[in-house]
């Protein structure tokens, strides 16, 4: 049973065969996006917030930490290199472009420990 047109521009399906469309797939899709627009209505206040998430045209919001994480301290890989635990030196930890400050989990992420590289 092929899927109407409307329904398929509305849900971002394109292509020459919408017979061939997999509706699990299209049902996900929809689904995912109508609990992303409550989930904004909730949090900005927005009671409008399904139409940009439904059409594709939402712009991500910046939460605290990604703020918090742009107005930090930059470090460089030699500085991280540094920072190993050693001599009284703080433990980081980079995953992803993060830095985190894992001293006080010294058992698991110090030199020959079970996280160590």
């Amino acid at each position: 049973m092929p899927i109407p047109v409307w329904l398929a521009t509305t849900l971002g399906i394109s292509g020459v065969l919408l017979a061939k469309v997999d509706y699990n797939m299209v049902l996900m899709k929809f689904f995912r996006n109508l609990s992303r627009s409550k989930a904004r209505a909730r949090l900005h206040d927005n009671k409008y917030a399904i139409i940009p998430v439904m059409l594709g045209l939402e712009k991500p919001h910046k939460i605290q930490d990604d703020i918090d994480a742009e107005n930090a301290l930059t470090i460089t890989r030699e500085e991280l290199e540094e920072m190993d635990g050693w001599d009284g030196a703080p433990l980081y930890l980079s995953i992803r472009g993060r830095v985190y400050d894992v001293s006080a989990g010294d058992k698991f992420y110090g030199e020959g420990k079970e996280y160590h590289d």
